[in-house]
């Protein structure tokens, strides 16, 4: 049995189709091969709705700028003594794999390895405030150690997740609104 929906102007149509097949009545051995169908029409009530003032396609991002996207790469796999943080062995097998994905994509790849903190967030607000107007899309890819509590390492300190996203918030880094704004931090916790 199919049942379909369809709409007409202010009135809601309900149409059933069933069928029976000899897939559908194994025990019935003087069945034709013919398919008997029937059809039947419900009206029901009138449908009353709002236009969406946003189409489906006004949920696809454009992707039309001279440049695809951008995403840096911070990776941190060597740690401050003081900060009693292993190395993050595997790092550069991510750091290829993500390398690789992107560039498929057509985004420009930068990578920045084993940064400070101070270094990191100085690149961060460096990175939202250049010209990217032409970029479809942005993407930070945060390797590191970090807490549950929102914090990633650099090799010397922590920096608060939300000071790596605020940067690129549309009030903040206003080549970038209205576009996505990717952020993936895969951190080992301790």
């Amino acid at each position: 049995n199919l049942s379909l929906v369809e709409e007409h102007s202010s009135t809601q149509i309900r149409s059933s189709l069933s069928c029976d097949s000899p897939q559908n009545k194994p025990n019935n051995k003087t069945w034709s091969s013919s398919l008997k169908c029937s059809v039947s029409c419900t009206s029901l009530l009138p449908v009353f709705s709002i236009p969406s003032e946003k189409s489906p396609s006004s949920y696809v991002y454009r992707t039309d700028g001279a440049e695809r996207g951008l995403c840096v790469v911070f990776s941190v796999d060597k740690f401050d003594p003081i900060l009693c943080l292993p190395p993050r062995n595997g790092s550069l097998v991510d750091i290829q794999n993500i390398k690789r994905a992107f560039t498929s994509l057509d985004f420009r790849v930068i990578v920045h390895s084993n940064p400070t903190s101070e270094s990191l967030f100085s690149l961060i607000r460096t990175i939202s405030t250049q010209n990217l107007r032409d970029h479809d899309c942005f993407a930070c890819v945060i390797l590191s150690h970090g807490d549950e509590g929102g914090l990633i390492y650099a090799t010397d300190g922590s920096i608060p997740v939300d000071r790596i996203i605020a940067p690129f918030r549309g009030d903040q880094c206003l080549d970038l609104r209205g576009k996505p704004k990717l952020f993936f931090i895969q951190v080992c916790p301790f």
